[in-house]
């Protein structure tokens, strides 16, 4: 019992130490990240908003599809250009010298760059609520956002994990064009042609956006067990696959 208490103790004390550095090297930017993401709420419920005009039902898509894309933007490509950037200058094959457990690092990683994704969100969710006047929220809303950060990270960083460093760059921002301008976040699905729609059932991005949609306005969308299924299981997969690539660098 008591050996099992020290190994619990002293991984929690490694992953502490390892989320420590990691915000440490993300200080200089954190301003940065967090401006992006304020600025990209606003510009898509606001900006986007004069292009609907006075349809409520698209603008309470783009209200509540707003958190999900701010989310995204941190999984699919401020987490992937980190990982590359420290893969490139040497800083990341230094920090897997350490001796810790690849879940243990994977687990600090993500855990900070969940954190980073909250100043976003919280705007995207405050400004759709102002513009659009949402009432409560429903009492699953933070588990509902924290699977689909903690879900789209470890797509990200299981994609820069096992992919090159140029190549998982441009997979980043090709992922993240695909999720603002393809995905049924900002728009329903019924919207797309039927083969489109099959398609989005087995991808990560419809369940995702159908939790954050269903929790944050859940007067106006509902949430089915497939899609909380669905999103457990992409989040699942990014982790292992994110595991195993940190393996593959080491």
């Amino acid at each position: 019992m008591r050996t099992n208490l020290r190994l619990g103790w002293r991984h929690l004390r490694q992953l502490r130490l390892i989320m420590e550095w990691q915000v440490s090297r993300l200080r200089s930017v954190a301003a940065l990240i967090v401006a992006i993401q304020s600025m990209l709420a606003v510009g898509l419920v606001v900006g986007f908003g004069f292009l609907v005009g006075d349809d409520a039902d698209s603008g309470r898509f783009l209200a509540t599809g707003a958190p999900t894309i701010s989310l995204a933007v941190v999984g699919f490509v401020l987490l992937p250009q980190h990982l590359v950037r420290a893969s490139l200058e040497g800083s990341l094959l230094f920090a897997r010298t350490f001796p810790v457990g690849r879940f243990t690092f994977l687990m600090a990683d993500t855990i900070v760059w969940v954190l980073a994704a909250i100043p976003g969100l919280v705007s995207a969710i405050l400004v759709g609520a102002v513009v659009y006047g949402f009432s409560a929220p429903s009492p699953w809303a933070v588990p509902a956002l924290l699977l689909a950060a903690l879900t789209f990270n470890a797509i990200g960083y299981a994609m820069a994990a096992l992919a090159k460093p140029m190549a998982a760059a441009i997979y980043a921002q090709v992922l993240m064009l695909g999720t603002v301008m393809f995905s049924p976040v900002l728009f329903p699905l019924e919207r797309v042609p039927s083969w489109f729609a099959g398609m989005h059932k087995a991808l990560p991005v419809e369940p995702i956006a159908n939790l954050v949609r269903g929790t944050l306005a859940p007067e106006f969308f509902a949430v089915s067990a497939s899609d909380v299924v669905r999103a457990a299981l992409w989040c699942g997969a990014g982790l292992l696959l994110s595991t195993i690539g940190i393996g593959r660098r080491n």
